[in-house]
């Protein structure tokens, strides 16, 4: 229900973006997000994926418990990452070594102050997971930040709604960030906090965790640059209408894969469990279970994006009917990939991290190769193209060392 919500509401909130900034406008606010969630996920430096995998395991130790010191250990790599990522960023700005970003400085003046205050909501969001407080752990981040975001964006326009509009969009976006981690940041000192044993590590212990940051913090980059290569890509090499419009027909396909996100969300904790006590079997059919049940809830939004795709398209304002062709490219691939399985997460919480980090550093260059060589050729069509074989050739590359690592076969 949380995740169904979250669909809801982004799709409400692009709906009225979509029509009220135009496809320009999109995607510029389109573009600068991607580089954001970008910084967020490389400020986040692996901390949030390490709670996932170690509270866990702290819980079960007893007497020796070091929850409190793990906690605070990730806490102060997460404040530091984001501190040196904003300096670093500002710098290459003020210094025009990004020069197709000038024109939108302002705006990462206004979303690089609230950098690690989102870094933080997935560091919270990570440790009420760990501690199997899974509906805490979803709805601040899934519910509340877009209904702030949306509610406080309804009351300013049906006020005011004068000035520069992508500007206020951006206002609106981190004041949302700021309240979200203050309700996440409630529900971790409230349900997390309290359970964990106050313990002094060991050195052996902390570098330990230090060792396993290095993975934790380049596996979530990778992944987010897979994910956002290609916005970032076509808003250096193309124009802001066809970022607006490849933008919203890729959201769209999103949606399909939304329940296989759900699966992983809920269980990935016990990936690691199962793995470390030898209940590979187990953990072989949780997997499969999982992906059987994700296709037969996505393959119905498949369709519907299929045959329905002009018809919701017009949604979003008759500039973006002419994303069709994109859903049609990226709706397929989004349920072949769901049919292989969340794999690079897996790889990971089983200690074979080098081998899942170097699958996607190798997918995303050959995507990037694509898409830099079929943008200037196709456009908007180029990038879904490149995305789409890269997403694909990356994923049976995961399905490959799974069974090679784990013996276990998902297809």
């Amino acid at each position: 229900a949380i995740h169904r919500g979250h669909v809801g509401l982004t799709l409400m909130i692009s709906i009225l973006l979509a029509r009220w900034l135009g496809a320009e406008d999109y995607g510029s606010y389109t573009h600068v997000l991607a580089w954001f969630m970008v910084m967020v996920t490389a400020g986040s430096a692996g901390a949030d994926d390490l709670l996932v995998r170690e509270l866990p395991r702290q819980s079960g130790m007893g007497d020796q418990n070091f929850g409190k010191a793990l906690v605070r250990e990730t806490f102060l790599v997460t404040i530091f990452a984001c501190g040196a990522i904003s300096v670093a960023f500002l710098a290459l700005l003020n210094w025009r070594m990004l020069p197709w970003l000038t024109e939108y400085q302002a705006y990462f003046y206004l979303l690089l102050p609230v950098l690690p205050v989102f870094a933080l909501i997935y560091w919270t969001m990570a440790a009420l997971k760990a501690e199997q407080h899974l509906l805490s752990a979803q709805w601040a981040e899934k519910i509340g930040r877009p209904a702030i975001f949306l509610i406080a964006g309804l009351v300013w326009v049906s006020i005011s709604g004068n000035g520069d509009k992508l500007q206020t969009v951006f206002l609106l976006l981190a004041l949302s960030v700021v309240f979200t981690l203050l309700l996440s940041a409630h529900l971790f000192f409230k349900k997390v906090w309290p359970e964990l044993g106050g313990d002094q590590p060991s050195r052996a212990e902390q570098s330990r965790w230090r060792g396993q940051l290095l993975f934790f913090a380049l596996l979530p980059l990778l992944n987010i640059l897979n994910q956002r290569l290609d916005i970032l890509l076509l808003g250096k090499l193309s124009t802001d209408e066809a970022v607006g419009i490849y933008s919203i027909s890729r959201r769209l396909t999103e949606m399909i894969p939304f329940s296989l996100i759900l699966f992983q969300n809920v269980f990935s904790p016990l990936y690691s469990k199962y793995h470390s006590t030898g209940k590979i079997r187990e953990l072989e059919i949780l997997v499969r279970r999982g992906i059987r049940l994700s296709l037969f809830l996505a393959t119905p939004v498949a369709l519907l994006l299929v045959v329905g795709g002009p018809w919701i398209l017009n949604w979003f304002g008759p500039d973006f009917k002419t994303g069709y062709a994109i859903l049609l490219t990226l709706s397929p691939v989004q349920v072949a990939s769901i049919a292989i399985g969340p794999l690079a997460f897996l790889l990971m919480m089983t200690g074979h991290g080098k081998t899942a980090f170097t699958i996607m550093l190798c997918g995303l260059v050959f995507t990037a190769i694509l898409q830099v060589f079929l943008i200037p050729l196709y456009d908007a069509q180029g990038a879904a193209f490149g995305r789409g074989a890269g997403l694909l050739i990356t994923q049976a590359g995961y399905a490959w060392a799974t069974w090679k690592k784990l013996r276990i076969r998902t297809l």
